[in-house]
């Protein structure tokens, strides 16, 4: 399996997609939007605790993409 990271826009991100942070993959749960800010909700590396930040809806992650060889 190959893996590509792509940058995407945190608005066009959905739950159960992953992105990369430094070398950590995480997953992400849900969204709370309104105009100006998204807080995206994630579970914390290999724990069952929920974590979130906020962005701006054109910001972007970088999603991780896995491709069959």
């Amino acid at each position: 399996m190959r893996i590509t990271i792509e940058p995407t826009p945190v608005e066009d991100m959905k739950p159960d997609d992953f992105f990369r942070d430094g070398g950590r993959s995480i997953r992400i749960i849900g969204f709370e939007r309104d105009e100006d800010v998204v807080e995206v909700i994630y579970f914390v590396e290999d724990t069952d605790l929920v974590n979130s930040f906020f962005l701006e809806p054109d910001d972007t992650l970088d999603k991780i993409i896995k491709e069959e060889n």
